[in-house]
This record gives structure tokens, sequence and C-alpha cells, in this order.
């Protein structure tokens, strides 16, 4: 028992150091506020602009002529329309109940609708038929969508039998007159720039985070957007911008500081906050992100109260140390202790 009791002494004084240590660690977790949900970023897509409307391309035709229409005349046709469309794309209406329902119509209403439908800037209806063997009729009618009224007068070129493989030569002159009764052009999409006097700051409009500063311009619809600025560490920024449709629109944001950063940063011998001061994801108020003050701690979880606590124990190894070695008692100036029963 003699051997044993030095040993579980310091045992004894070992558990207890770890246990204050442990205290100390779940005071500082459970001070630091945690991060809900709410206060994460969600990332969401970035306003993009439209795509504009396209003209739509629909073939209607007896068996006989249509056939024709699958064979190399189809690509050479669209590749002749391309360029004369003015900066929209071209949309070939090919799916069966679709076609079906340009070829039912007999008013101009009725296609009209179909191409609202089809969410078509306008069609070109091409009817084909055959005129005899080596010949393909081959109409062109240019209408608009809802009320299906007529662009430009309809337009009829004969393919020879010969033509029908390589048929620019016949298909450019034709679709070069209804040029000019093409749809118009559609604008240029809106261009925003934003600029931000801190870099890394946080930009959402209209709910979409769409980076951090600095930010290249962003195409966008015309319109008017909620922009929202943010940074830890400074006042956040809420504008509402209206983007025009003509030329670049700027919106300038001027961060200002709270007061712990301006101070921080007027403290600093190179004039700028140090990157440890306003942490990334951290709260704006250093108080915050650090946890509780020292004020605010228990006091029994304060370091010289451990430490004291500390000490105390060592101090009772030792003597339980030394009085288990024999059992004698201290000198008459020191600390009398009673000798150990055997």
């Amino acid at each position: 028992m003699r051997r044993h009791v030095p040993l579980i002494a310091v045992r004894l004084a070992s558990l207890i150091l770890a246990s204050a240590s442990v205290l100390t660690a779940s005071s500082a977790t459970a001070q630091t506020p945690p991060v809900t949900a709410d206060a994460q970023a969600q990332p969401a897509a970035s306003p993009t602009p439209a795509a504009p409307p396209p003209l739509l391309v629909v073939m209607i035709g007896d068996r006989n002529a249509t056939a024709a229409w699958e064979t190399g005349f189809r690509d050479a046709f669209l590749a002749s329309l391309t360029p004369m469309v003015r900066g929209r794309s071209v949309t070939l209406v090919s799916e069966p109940p679709a076609v079906a329902s340009f070829a039912s119509c007999r008013a101009a209403d009725c296609i009209g609708a179909a191409v609202a439908n089809a969410h078509g800037i306008g069609a070109l209806i091409v009817r084909l038929r055959m005129r005899d063997p080596r010949t393909l009729d081959m109409q062109l009618e240019l209408v608009d969508p809802v009320s299906g009224a007529p662009r430009h007068e309809a337009m009829r070129g004969l393919i020879p039998m010969t033509a029908r493989s390589a048929p620019s030569s016949v298909l450019v002159p034709l679709l070069e007159q209804l040029g000019s009764s093409m749809p118009t052009p559609p604008p240029a999409p809106a261009t925003l720039l934003i600029t931000v006097t801190a870099d890394d700051a946080n930009v959402v409009i209209d709910g979409h985070d769409v980076g951090r500063s600095p930010i290249a311009p962003i195409s966008m619809p015309a319109g008017r957007y909620t922009v929202v600025v943010t940074r830890a560490g400074y006042e956040s920024l809420t504008r509402l911008v209206q983007v025009g449709d003509t030329g670049p629109t700027r919106a300038d944001f001027d961060l200002v500081p709270s007061e712990e950063t301006a101070a921080a940063i007027e403290s600093s011998a190179t004039g700028t906050l140090a990157p440890a001061l306003v942490s990334e994801h951290g709260s704006a108020n250093a108080r915050d992100g650090a946890g509780a003050t020292e004020e605010e701690t228990p006091i029994y979880l304060r370091w010289y109260a451990i430490a004291g606590a500390a000490a105390v124990v060592v101090a009772a190894v030792v003597i339980i140390a030394v009085a288990s070695g024999g059992g004698e008692t201290l000198p008459p100036n020191g600390i009398p202790v009673p000798p150990i029963v055997r």
C-alpha cells in the first residue's frame, strides 16, 4: 500500500488537470455562437439575358414533295436563310403534331396562333409540291405571330431535279428579297458594371449571388434590379439599379467600415486592415467571432483559478509522496505530518 500511494496521487493530479482543460474548452465552445443555415451563403444562378425568340421554319407539303426536303435541300435552305435573319436563330419545326397544327390552318389568325404557341418571332412557311417528276414547286410565306399577317408577298420558285442537292443558286435570290421583311434584330443585351471600394465583397442581384468583388461586367436584360453588397467589417449597402438597354450601366458602391474596422485600419502601421482582424466569413463585430471576454467568463474557468487549483494539487502530491517515504515528520520549521500507521 505504501508503494502505491505516490502513484495514485500523481494519477489523481493528472485527472484533475485534464478535467480542468476539458471544462475550459467546453466553455469556449458553448460561448461561440453557432453558424445557422440562414447565415450561410446560398449560391444561386446569376442573371443572364433571355434568348431572343427565333424565326420558325415550317415545311408543309404532300408526301412526294416532302421527300425532297429530307435530302440536302433542307440543310442548304437553312444555311442560306440564317445570315438573313439578322441576329436571330432559326428553328426548324419538324415534330408531326406541330407541323399538323400549321397544315390544318386555313385562316391567317390560325397560323399566327400556331406561331405564338411555338414561341417564335415569326414564321417562314415553306409549301412544297411536285409540279412534275423533274420539278419541285416551292412557295415561301413570311408571317407574323398571333395575327398571322404576311410580312411580305408570297415568293415562288421552281427547283429543278438537277439542283435539289445544291439549290443555293435558286434559294439565295428568293431569300434575299425577304431580307428587308425579316423580324427586327434583337436588342443587344444590357450590361451592368458594378464597382466596389472593398475587394472580396459579396454581391447579390435580386436574390442571385453573382460572386465577390471585383466582378466582371454582367450581361442581363434591361430593367430595375435590387443590388446588395456586403462584406465582413463593413456596413452593407442596398440600391435599386436601373439597367438601360443602350450602353453599359455602372453602379458604384462605396463601403463604409464599421467602427471596429475603422479603428483597426487607423491603428494599422500600413493603413490597411490586417486579414486576421476581419475574417472573410466572420462577423463584423470582433466580439461575436472571438467568444466571450474575460469579464464574461465564469471565475472558476479563468486561467489563474485553474492554475491555482493545479498548484494546490501538486503541493498535495509532494506532501503525500514525502510522507509515504517512511512516515517521518518534517523539520520543526515545516508542516508536521502524522506518521503512517502500518
